[in-house]
């Protein structure tokens, strides 16, 4: 969640093919309180066959979530 302003960011995240998440969910400029939901909005992604997941952002905005958010299995 950027504090100031921010152009773009590239975020890569590598899980362990053994041990996939259960559910991977894109977050694109979600509000705070709801990223922390059960089942948060938000596109749901798989990991590719190395266990990552690479996603980018441009012109995030100031005080907007961005990332991903995973539940285990």
């Amino acid at each position: 969640m950027p504090k100031r302003r921010c152009d773009t960011c590239r975020l890569i995240v590598k899980f362990d093919p053994a041990r996939s998440p259960a559910a991977v969910y894109l977050l694109a400029a979600t509000p705070t309180a709801p990223i922390y939901e059960k089942i948060p909005p938000g596109e749901r992604v798989k990991p590719d066959s190395a266990g990552e997941v690479q996603v980018a952002f441009k012109h995030l905005g100031i005080g907007y979530g961005c990332g991903i958010r995973w539940t285990d299995s």
